[in-house]
C-alpha cells in the first residue's frame, strides 16, 4: 500500500496520471520512498508532460497541493531543460564509451596489421618530405603550419599531395573493418582512425626530420 502523502508531488502526479515509467514500481515506492526520490524523480520528470490543471485537481484530493507544489508543477521549461541536458550527457558518455571499446577492438581484432603498416608508410613519406624541406630551406612543417597563416593553404595542399592517398587508404580499410566486424559504419570513428594512422605521424616526423637534417 502506497501512502501518497509521503511522496513528492512529481511522483504523485505520475501515479495519478498513469505515466509512471516502467522501471519504477509502486512496490519499490512503498518500500522506502525517500531513498528512491533521488534515483527516480528525474526519470519521472523526463517521461511525463505535466498538465497543470488536471494534476492540480487530482492532487487537491490528497491535500498535497500548496504554493510550493504548484510552483514545481508549473516549472515545465526548467524540467525539460534539465532532462535534455542529462540526456545529452548520457548520450555523449555512451558515444565515448563505444569509441573506446571499438578502438580497443581494432588493435586486437582483424586487420590489425594496418596499425603498424600505415604509420610506417606515413613515416616514410614524412621523412622524404622533411629531407626535401631541409634542402630547400623551408621551416619545420607543423610549426610553420601553425604559425604562418599566409602560406598555410599552400602547405596543406603540399602535405595532402604527399599523404592524401594514404589517408584515403586508411579510411577505406577502416570502413571495410567496420562492415566486417561491427556490421555498421561510424564515420566519426573512421576519420579518427585514419587521422591517427596517417596524418599524426606525418605531421610529427616531417618537421622533426627537417630540423635534424639541417643540423647535420
Amino acid at each position: 500500500m502506497v501512502n501518497l502523502t509521503t511522496l513528492v508531488p512529481d511522483i504523485i502526479a505520475a501515479i495519478l496520471d498513469h505515466t509512471l515509467p516502467d522501471n519504477i514500481t509502486l512496490l519499490e515506492l512503498a518500500a522506502d520512498p525517500p531513498v528512491l526520490w533521488g534515483a527516480f524523480i528525474l526519470d519521472i520528470q523526463c517521461s511525463i508532460t505535466y498538465n497543470y490543471r488536471e494534476v492540480s485537481h487530482r492532487l487537491a484530493a490528497t491535500n498535497a497541493l500548496n504554493p510550493t507544489v504548484r510552483g514545481r508543477l508549473l516549472n515545465k521549461k526548467e524540467n525539460r531543460t534539465k532532462c535534455s541536458l542529462v540526456s545529452e550527457s548520457i548520450d555523449m558518455d555512451d558515444i565515448w564509451m563505444r569509441i573506446v571499446e571499438d578502438m580497443s577492438g581494432r588493435v586486437s581484432g582483424p586487420m590489425k596489421f594496418r596499425f603498424v603498416l600505415q604509420p610506417i608508410m606515413a613515416s616514410v613519406l614524412a621523412i622524404l618530405s622533411g629531407l626535401k624541406d631541409a634542402r630547400t630551406g623551408k621551416p619545420p612543417y607543423f610549426w610553420a603550419l601553425v604559425t604562418d597563416p599566409t602560406h598555410r593553404a599552400d602547405m596543406i595542399k603540399d602535405g595532402w599531395k604527399s599523404v592524401g592517398k594514404l589517408f584515403i587508404l586508411a579510411l577505406v580499410l577502416d570502413v571495410v573493418y567496420q562492415i566486417l566486424v561491427l556490421r555498421f559504419v561510424y564515420p566519426g570513428e573512421t576519420i579518427i582512425v585514419a587521422f591517427v594512422l596517417a596524418i599524426v605521424p606525418y605531421l610529427i616526423l616531417r618537421g622533426l626530420v627537417n630540423r635534424i637534417a639541417r643540423r647535420l
